[in-house]
């Protein structure tokens, strides 16, 4: 039996930024769906500083 395993493939995200300023950015997006199924999480970065992760779709900071 041979096994041949797919590359995953991440669909475009499409990020939004409705409000910026020095305390607060606010962001939208679509559901990223990958090729395999696998839940899609993310994280924010702000000048190489990580500012938030593990966000979804459902969870949010």
């Amino acid at each position: 039996m041979n096994i041949i395993d797919q590359a995953e493939i991440l669909y475009p995200l499409n990020l939004v930024v409705s409000a910026a300023n020095k305390d607060l950015i606010e962001l939208s997006w679509d559901k990223v769906n990958s090729s395999h199924f696998k839940p899609v999480s993310y994280a924010i970065y702000v000048d190489n500083k990580l500012v938030a992760k593990d966000l979804s779709i459902t969870n949010t900071a």
